[in-house]
């Protein structure tokens, strides 16, 4: 993997938008139907994480739509997800190592605890970024009105996990820190509620 400056993650909330533009000189890791959010912007999104399979069985034909952004986009995502015949440039899978754990070494493996941004920040701390920023990734779905596989009967797999989901990106984000990486919540999150100022700056 190549190291970039500045990794700007693009999650899949409503202000994800906010962190897509023109002018951004690094590299966007989206993640899971982020892509979509890099439709009649000029802006390519340079990586795609999935981690989830739902966003591919849901949102297939939009993402069939949206072929023509994702064609210079390196996907990377989980053993065991059908990413059917949309073109990405070049597409990696990356090995299941459970549910806790930190990954220095995707090529290895990733820990996926429960949320594509837990898998996501050990996929930028391979690239050696100076600085991570995150937009649209604020985990609030089990607080308001879920996501969109949560309308579904039995599809609420996330709910009884939530709490896991912050404290896992808790861990993630100080394992970036400790080494030496400046992380960056760029968008309201609760991943804010959960660590204190010296770890992680908000915002600027």
């Amino acid at each position: 993997m190549t190291t970039t400056d500045v990794i700007r993650i693009i999650g899949n909330a409503p202000s994800a938008p906010e962190g897509i533009s023109s002018e951004f000189t690094g590299t966007y890791l989206g993640l899971n139907s982020a892509p979509l959010a890099f439709r009649d912007t000029g802006v390519t999104c340079h990586i795609c994480w999935v981690q989830d399979w739902r966003f591919f069985i849901e949102k297939r034909h939009l993402f069939k739509a949206a072929e023509q952004q994702t064609r210079d986009t390196v996907l990377y995502h989980v053993a065991g997800i059908d990413t059917f015949a949309v073109k990405f440039k070049k597409r990696v899978v990356v090995p299941r190592l459970g549910r806790f754990g930190f990954s220095a070494d995707p090529t290895c493996g990733v820990f996926e605890g429960y949320t594509a941004a837990y898998g996501a920040l050990q996929l930028a701390l391979a690239f050696k970024p100076k600085r991570v920023e995150l937009y649209g990734v604020d985990l609030t779905y089990g607080l308001t009105s879920g996501r969109f596989y949560q309308a579904r009967a039995g599809w609420d797999l996330d709910l009884h996990v939530h709490g896991r989901q912050i404290a896992n990106m808790r861990v993630g984000i100080r394992h970036l820190t400790d080494a030496g990486i400046e992380v960056s919540v760029r968008t309201p999150s609760l991943i804010t509620r959960m660590i204190d100022g010296q770890a992680l700056r908000v915002g600027g």
